[in-house]
């Protein structure tokens, strides 16, 4: 006898079955959403954690991409008309030399809204914000490291707080580069300097994480998280120099430490006078053991070069002097900015004026390393315009430029019919005076050492 079931009661079981069927599915998919982000101890794994570091790793090198794209070289604004026009009169008549050529500058000079006086609040806001910032990365990096090493999932958070404060610091370099913060090319030169160093610093420490290594090899990511310290204090121990006038005796100094090094070197190498040619060993009856003991074939001229080598580093001796008088001649140009009485346009030529006399103190700052690189014995002195001759009559015509700068009063008084602007300020008499026998002194070495490489030519 067939048994009959209750069609309400099979529908009612068909249903209980598909919604069994349902929920197993749903359970199978939610573990393999689960299995997809996490790992057996119920972590996220290690590819989502990957994923976390990379995409702020290739924020930050965007960012450090975008550091180096800032030119601190590059001109906002045109020189006024009377300071342009000056400086088309100093250029030297050297048309056919090409030593004159190497020396020309046609870069014109930043205006600046700040020397001497206290620094304006939107860059103290500026270096605020990089302050902020490298306070920031300096206490994450601590906790992103030792949190890396034992949660990776908690230490892959902290990679938004990293680049938050590297944000901070970019956008605070940034505006330091807008023409309405006045700063010059060395106050911007070291901002971007140090930004570059702590977003180097924790791409390295982020890198570290990305590839394993961290977590690998022992210490490292002690020592990137040192690394990071390191170029955070810079900032946040304000040894970044602020404001124009703190960088731009950054450079100064610099230069005048380098000139003394340099100026050692090769006075040690002259000290020890000519190599003794050939004929005057036989004599003097040289066994050798004295020349080997006198260094005979090292670091010495002959006597040709020796009187090339005098009075070149006798220039370099008066680049110093030269730096030494444009500090002077700018403590004395930007007192007189911030404590006299003077109008807004009277106090932004007196800043243009500094800012032109730095930038031509870097032609000889700079021009200093390179004139230095090449008096290595021996010297290539085999055609006129070999390097060295060209370096020589560039360097020289340098600092003519910027004695003349100095000299020239109708530059810095601002002398103009048409306008009431005319200003009465005068750089003192002694470093007038000094400037003077700097010029002479300069012609005097120059026409020595040109006379020098003529000979060796010959």
């Amino acid at each position: 006898m067939a048994i009959q079931q209750n069609p309400s009661n099979l529908s009612f079981t068909i249903k209980a079955e598909q919604k069994e069927r349902s929920n197993k599915v749903k359970a199978k998919e939610s573990m393999g959403k689960k299995s997809r982000t996490k790992d057996a101890s119920g972590s996220p794994k290690k590819s989502t954690l990957r994923n976390a570091n990379l995409k702020t790793l290739e924020t930050l090198n965007r960012l450090s991409r975008a550091l180096i794209d800032l030119d601190e070289t590059k001109n906002t604004k045109e020189l006024s008309s009377d300071v342009a026009s000056s400086d088309q009169e100093l250029q030297p008549g050297h048309e056919n030399n090409l030593s004159s050529e190497k020396a020309k500058t046609n870069q014109t000079s930043l205006p600046l809204s700040h020397y001497k006086d206290n620094l304006p609040r939107d860059v103290e806001t500026s270096y605020q914000m990089m302050q902020d910032g490298a306070s920031l990365i300096h206490s994450t990096s601590t906790k992103y490291t030792l949190l890396g090493k034992i949660n990776a999932a908690e230490g892959s958070k902290l990679t938004e707080e990293l680049l938050k404060g590297a944000q901070f610091i970019c956008t605070g370099v940034i505006l330091l580069f807008s023409e309405e913060h006045g700063c010059g090319r060395s106050c911007r030169y070291y901002a971007k300097r140090s930004a570059r160093a702590v977003i180097a610093s924790v791409i390295g420490l982020v890198t570290s994480f990305v590839d394993g290594d961290a977590i690998m090899k022992k210490n490292l990511g002690a020592q990137k998280t040192g690394a990071v310290w390191s170029t955070c204090d810079e900032i946040i121990n304000k040894k970044v120099p602020r404001g124009n006038r703190a960088a731009m005796r950054r450079d100064l100094f610099t230069w005048i430490k380098e000139c003394q090094e340099t100026n050692t070197e090769f006075q040690d190498i002259l000290d020890v006078g000519p190599q003794v040619e050939e004929g005057d060993k036989d004599k003097e009856g040289s066994d050798g053991w004295d020349s080997f003991c006198e260094n005979d074939g090292g670091e010495q001229y002959t006597k040709t070069e020796y009187t090339i080598a005098k009075p070149a580093l006798a220039l370099i001796q008066i680049t110093k002097g030269t730096i030494q008088c444009v500090i002077k001649a700018c403590e004395c140009i930007g007192e007189h900015a911030a404590t006299q009485d003077i109008s807004p346009i009277q106090k932004s030529h007196l800043l243009l004026y500094l800012s032109k006399l730095h930038d031509l103190s870097r032609n000889i700052g700079e021009g200093m390393t390179d004139l230095g690189a090449l008096l290595y014995p021996p010297l290539d002195v085999g055609s006129k315009n070999n390097e060295l001759f060209l370096e020589v009559m560039a360097h020289s015509i340098n600092i003519m430029k910027v004695c003349d700068w100095i000299l020239d009063e109708r530059i810095l008084l601002n002398e103009d019919k048409d306008n009431n602007d005319s200003i009465e300020v005068s750089i003192s008499e002694e470093i007038l005076d000094f400037t003077k026998k700097i010029k002479k002194i300069t012609k005097v070495r120059t026409s020595e050492a040109e006379k020098a490489l003529s000979a060796a030519i010959l």
